[in-house]
């Protein structure tokens, strides 16, 4: 009867032995580790506190998720593009100086004649201004949209985190 008993146990053992190996390559994987290496397991006497608080945790996340420093990125071409639009309202001025040198016939017979020239212009975005104000509204929109978006990103991170810290602490209560 003992024996019937441990073969109908070894293939539930063998199953969880393998989803044992499969959940330590995501974990891996996770962490950026390569799939094979062992993920060490602590003993079952010794206490296991969070190596961080949670804070900490959600801080590490948000410095060093990829997907939220994308987030931050884009939000932070939508301002410098914010921005570069704003001075669109700006006058533009301009400096030019000009030289020539060129041969004249002139009274006496033919010359050296040096010309110079200077000029100063500025120019006034006054046709421009309607154009300008619906660019920058739609940056605005798009700001708006971007921060959103990464706010969202955000608290999904800090969900994510303070679930899988609350499941380890289930655990760990029950080692």
């Amino acid at each position: 009867l003992f024996a019937n008993q441990q073969d109908l146990t070894r293939p539930t053992l063998e199953k969880i032995a393998g989803q044992r190996e499969q959940m330590e390559a995501r974990i891996n994987a996770l962490i950026g580790r390569a799939s094979d290496r062992a993920v060490p397991t602590p003993g079952l006497d010794e206490a296991r506190p969070l190596p961080r608080s949670l804070d900490a945790l959600i801080e590490q996340a948000r410095e060093h998720r990829p997907m939220l420093r994308e987030l931050r990125r884009k939000l932070r071409m939508e301002e410098l593009n914010h921005r570069m639009l704003r001075t669109e309202f700006w006058p533009e001025f301009s400096v030019t100086l000009g030289y020539r040198f060129g041969r004249e016939n002139m009274g006496g017979g033919p010359r050296d004649a040096h010309f110079w020239s200077v000029g100063i212009g500025v120019k006034l975005p006054v046709w421009s201004i309607g154009k300008t104000r619906a660019s920058l509204l739609e940056a605005d929109a798009l700001i708006a949209a971007e921060a959103h978006g990464l706010r969202a990103a955000e608290r999904e991170v800090e969900r994510q985190i303070r679930t899988a810290r609350d499941a380890l602490l289930r655990l760990d209560r029950r080692l």
